[in-house]
């Protein structure tokens, strides 16, 4: 493992001054025997000029898919002085909170709506980071706007996670800490993630479906896919397969399939509305978009050989990472943040 290509996946991309301009570094974990799992996000957002001052926040979501009522979303925001880069240990700091690909902790207090999270946990990944674009001459293009690598793809948590005073043990949990950054979001998208299969603990997905802006009108849907089975990685990536792959999602199921050089893919991601948290997130131009997120989805995958020979069935339940971002709500459903 060449632990340089990860760090380079989780470097700072912004500089102060830089506008306009927008960072995430997320965590998500699953506590399959508990069918709970949280969100955990560090962002920093730079806007337009006019449209406000440069911030960095701290997010969280709790979900319990025993207790969807138990669900909630937390926030904090600090001037954007409180965000440090700290090059030579490959860790961010926002206020007390840190992160970095071997480590998270951290705490939000949100008294404006009762409730509380803290957390500190290692990070650890035999498998490569992610990079998204299988070109990375496209990282160093201003197109596409927003630029993401996965650090730690198919991660084990190992520590504690505190929900309103109550603590729970982590004890190599399946998770995932992404990193994204540019200077506007997609118009809408899908996006998708598990590394918790039902009796699989060496496979990991993840897909993508994004709109984005071409001047005034919005782009064709552009897919990517990936699959882990082992040692194997299955790229669902080219730019030919960008509009190629197929896919159609409405909140709040998916259903995908796509085709390389030696496989193909098909897929089926849905999650039931009392499993989804709704956030809004704010663009550099200040356009909002609505974020239906879930932890909680079901997954279905089936892999083939191009000659249609079965190669993997993969199935996840109530394990998987799900969200659904668009410029309006959906499902009645209204946002906690």
């Amino acid at each position: 493992m060449n632990e340089s290509d990860r760090r380079a996946a989780a470097r700072l991309r912004w500089q102060p001054g830089q506008r306009p301009f927008y960072e995430v570094f997320f965590i998500k974990g699953n506590l399959p025997g508990r069918q709970q799992a949280f969100w955990l996000r560090y962002t920093l957002s730079a806007p337009r000029r006019g449209r406000g001052a440069d911030v960095a926040q701290l997010w969280g979501i709790f979900f319990d898919g025993r207790e969807p009522g138990r669900n909630f979303a937390v926030q904090q925001t600090l001037p954007i002085a409180e965000l440090q880069w700290l090059e030579e240990e490959g860790r961010l700091l926002v206020g007390s909170s840190a992160c970095s690909p071997a480590a998270c902790s951290g705490s939000i207090d949100d008294a404006g709506r009762g409730h509380r999270l803290a957390w500190n946990f290692t990070l650890a990944d035999d498998t490569p980071p992610l990079w998204h674009f299988s070109h990375r001459f496209l990282y160093r293009l201003t197109l596409p706007k927003t630029k993401l690598a996965c650090p730690v793809w198919n991660g084990r948590l190992r520590g504690w996670l505190e929900v309103d005073g109550k603590r729970l043990e982590l004890d190599g949990i399946p998770g995932q800490l992404e990193h994204l950054w540019g200077t506007e979001h997609a118009l809408r998208w899908a996006w998708g993630h598990c590394n918790a299969f039902v009796d699989e603990a060496d496979v990991v997905w993840e897909g993508l479906d994004a709109q984005v802006a071409l001047g005034p009108v919005p782009s064709p849907h552009l897919k990517v896919f990936y699959l882990q089975v082992g040692q194997q990685r299955h790229r669902f990536d080219k730019l030919s397969q960008w509009l190629r792959n197929r896919s159609h999602w409405e909140p709040f199921q998916w259903e995908f399939a796509a085709r390389g050089p030696g496989a193909r893919l098909r897929g089926r991601a849905s999650c039931h509305p009392d499993d989804v948290v709704v956030v809004t997130y704010t663009d550099p131009g200040g356009a909002r978009l609505y974020c239906h997120n879930s932890k909680l989805a079901d997954l279905e995958l089936q892999l083939e050989d191009n000659a249609g020979n079965p190669l993997g069935t993969f199935t996840a339940r109530r394990t998987a990472a799900l969200e659904f971002v668009d410029r309006r709500l959906h499902g009645g459903l209204q946002p906690r943040l």
